[in-house]
């Protein structure tokens, strides 16, 4: 049986990134919403910031070193994707938020818009 390695990265779930960030803990983070902006602008995570995956690469400047940077999408593939991508480039607090924007919704919590 063929297992995949263990990620690059550490994944947050949902009742963790709210637990350890949001709720008004206000640990300085980024949270990063790496969605295309058409699926940013219909709802998002409060307090996301949008840079697409596929602005990543020409864009790495406008991504902090020094804070944890937590990575979402719509379901957390894609941030998957870019997390193990930051990882290449030494970046070192990379999360996933797994279940990504998807998750979020389905427990009913709050989005932007």
């Amino acid at each position: 049986m063929f297992r995949f390695g263990k990620p690059p990265f550490e994944e947050l779930s949902i009742e963790d990134y709210q637990t350890q960030y949001a709720n008004g803990n206000h640990v300085d983070h980024l949270l990063l919403d790496v969605r295309e902006i058409n699926e940013f602008t219909e709802g998002r995570i409060p307090g996301a910031v949008n840079l697409p995956m596929s602005q990543i690469t020409q864009r790495l400047e406008e991504i902090p070193r020094d804070k944890p940077v937590v990575l979402v999408c719509r379901t957390g593939a894609r941030s998957a994707q870019v997390a193990t991508y930051l990882k290449q480039f030494g970046f070192e607090k990379i999360y996933n938020l797994r279940e990504g924007t998807m998750g979020w919704i389905r427990r009913n919590l709050p989005l932007e818009r």
